[in-house]
C-alpha cells in the first residue's frame, strides 16, 4: 500500500510539474520580450537561455506544490486526484503536443542558430521554444488554453493553502518558543534566588562560628 502510494504521488508531482513546465515556457518569450525592450538589446542566445531557465523554474515550482498538496490530504484524495488525471484525454493529447514541440525544437534551434546560441543553450532553449510551439498549436486547434489557465489557477490557490498553512505552523512554533523561553528564564531566576539564600545562610555560618 505505500508504495502504492508512493506511486500515485510520484505520478501527481510529474503532471504538476509538466504543467508548471508548460505555463512558464508560454511566459518565457514574452518575459524575455519585456527585458530586452527595456535594455535596449536583443540576442539569440539570451533568448534561449530565458526559454530553459524559466521553465525550469516552473517545472520546479509545479512538482514542489504537487508534494505539499499531497503531504496534507488522505490518500484516497491522492488517488481520486491521480484517476483525474489520467483519465484526462484532453491534457494527455495537450501534454503530448507539448513534448514533441520540444523534441523539435531541441533539435532545430542548435541546428539553425549553433553559433549565436551555443549547443546546451539552443539544446534546452530550443525545447522551451518548441513546447511553446506545440501548446500553441494545441490551442489554435480547440480551446485548450482555458483548462491550462485554469489548473495555473488551482496552482497558485494550492501554493497560497500550503503558505498558510506553514505561516500557522510557523507562528504555533515561535508562540511555544516564547512559552518554553519564559519557562526556562523563570525556572532559571528561582535556582539563582535558591543559590543567593544558599550562599547568604552558609555565610552567616562561618560568621557564626567566627
Amino acid at each position: 500500500m505505500p508504495s502504492s502510494l508512493d506511486g500515485e504521488k510520484s505520478y501527481f508531482a510529474q503532471r504538476y510539474g509538466l504543467t508548471g513546465l508548460e505555463l512558464a515556457t508560454l511566459a518565457a518569450t514574452p518575459l524575455y520580450a519585456l527585458s530586452a525592450l527595456r535594455k535596449g538589446q536583443f540576442s539569440i542566445r539570451s533568448l534561449v537561455r530565458y526559454n530553459w531557465t524559466v521553465p525550469l523554474i516552473g517545472g520546479t515550482a509545479g512538482t514542489a506544490t504537487a508534494y505539499g498538496i499531497t503531504s496534507q490530504e488522505s490518500s484516497a484524495a491522492t488517488a481520486s486526484r491521480t484517476f483525474s488525471l489520467r483519465k484526462d484525454a484532453k491534457q494527455i493529447r495537450q501534454d503530448d503536443m507539448f513534448l514533441v514541440g520540444a523534441l523539435v525544437g531541441s533539435l532545430l534551434t542548435p541546428a539553425l542558430f549553433l553559433k549565436r546560441a551555443g549547443l546546451i543553450n539552443g539544446l534546452l532553449g530550443g525545447a522551451g521554444l518548441g513546447g511553446a510551439g506545440g501548446l500553441i498549436t494545441f490551442f489554435a486547434q480547440g480551446d485548450g488554453l482555458e483548462g491550462l489557465l485554469e489548473q495555473g489557477k488551482q496552482m497558485a490557490g494550492s501554493s497560497e493553502s500550503i503558505g498558510e498553512k506553514g505561516r500557522s505552523l510557523l507562528g504555533r512554533a515561535t508562540d511555544k518558543g516564547v512559552a518554553l523561553a519564559e519557562q526556562a528564564g523563570s525556572t532559571g531566576k528561582q535556582y539563582a534566588l535558591g543559590a543567593k539564600a544558599k550562599g547568604e545562610e552558609a555565610v552567616k555560618e562561618q560568621q557564626q562560628r567566627a
